[in-house]
């Protein structure tokens, strides 16, 4: 029967922790569901040039994927310990520290050791950054499908058995 089902279909939404009302207005019955959004998956963006800080705002954007982003190595230290990112993009060419070093203090740090690391940089060293253990490479300059596929592919490498380095993508 139909109240039937409209009781079982708020039980439903209510589990979700949404809203669902029954509206009537001129003969018209209308039902209306509010459900919450997902939150947006934080992604730490390390690079020391504003505009490609910029950049990656602009690409994340809309994507499911909220940005938090630094141009130093140490604040992306503290940042990562914090908020424990599904993944954190890293810049190679950096002053004080470079991408290399902040990538193995991430490994070496049991609060951040598990943290999927994607390294973009104009360096072509796939191999070097999977070695120092990144989780994938994408070569600059990206676009926003190959940055949005690569940590994709970053944040789902990380689990049971080794990581799984992404490939790169001019």
């Amino acid at each position: 029967t139909m109240p039937a089902q409209l009781a079982e279909a708020q039980r439903l939404v209510r589990s979700q922790r949404g809203t669902m009302t029954i509206e009537a207005t001129d003969g018209e019955t209308a039902i209306v569901l509010g459900l919450p959004l997902a939150r947006p998956k934080v992604v730490l963006v390390v690079d020391d040039n504003p505009d490609m800080l910029n950049l990656y705002r602009r690409f994340l954007a809309g994507s499911g994927y909220q940005p938090s982003a630094t141009q130093s190595s140490d604040e992306a230290l503290r940042i990562a310990r914090e908020t424990r990112p599904a993944c954190v993009i890293l810049d190679v060419m950096m002053p004080l520290h470079d991408g290399w070093e902040l990538l193995q203090i991430l490994r070496g740090d049991p609060m951040t050791r598990e943290i999927p690391v994607l390294v973009c940089t104009v360096l072509q060293q796939t191999e070097l950054a999977r070695s120092l253990g990144a989780d994938g490479f994408l070569a600059k300059p990206i676009t926003q499908r190959s940055l949005l596929d690569a940590i994709q592919r970053c944040s789902a490498s990380r689990g049971p058995g080794p990581a799984v380095a992404a490939g790169g993508v001019s």
